[in-house]
């Protein structure tokens, strides 16, 4: 399921303003929480969003051609190599992180028709952007980017907040050490 297709905004936008309309007058209904788990609006990680109408989307709005035939069967696997190769890694983040922003942007502004006290809450799922395990190398702000959280561009939407989420008991579940601080999670106004 990725969030840069344009179904997904049809259907966010659809399911915001059902709950916009059939709970708006509730004053106990103060907006709607999309729980990020595993891959809802979220773009995972760098090893996600490599179909063809984001490969699209990204040429027409940069103008950087991913030279992969689309009928390729291997054609995931060759965009990943040519988008992620050092001398475009970054671009490809920032535009994924900016058109991520924009879905972001266009459903709050659907749920809050209307009703500007309404929010929209994202649970970013940290265990999700964590990708493969603990690592030394281990940075949040990389890793919540790589899955399309910026929080320096998210911070700027009223109306939306984002919420880091850890499960305590995943370190035992999956045999990892239990001792790992949790201090690492997020900085910023949204994400304190």
């Amino acid at each position: 399921l990725n969030p840069l297709h344009p179904l997904f905004l049809r259907n966010a936008k659809r399911l915001a303003a059902f709950y916009r309309d059939k709970y708006q007058t509730n004053p106990m209904f103060q907006g709607i929480t999309f729980r990020e788990s595993n891959v809802i609006f979220s773009l995972v990680g760098l090893d996600y969003g490599y179909e063809d109408s984001t490969i699209a989307q990204f040429e027409k709005e940069t103008g950087i051609k991913v030279p992969v035939s689309r009928t390729s069967k291997t054609r995931f696997a060759e965009r990943f190599r040519f988008l992620t190769a050092p001398e475009r890694k970054e671009k490809w983040i920032r535009w994924r992180c900016k058109a991520f922003a924009e879905v972001c942007r266009a459903t709050v502004e659907e749920l809050r028709k209307g009703n500007n006290r309404l929010r929209l809450q994202l649970w970013a799922d940290c265990i999700t952007v964590l990708g493969n395990g603990w690592k030394k190398s281990y940075s949040p702000e990389r890793d919540l980017r790589e899955a399309g959280f910026d929080p320096a561009l998210l911070e700027k939407l009223e109306g939306l907040d984002i919420v880091p989420v850890i499960r305590p008991d995943y370190q035992r579940v999956h045999g990892r050490s239990s001792k790992v601080s949790e201090e690492y999670l997020v900085s910023g106004k949204r994400f304190a």
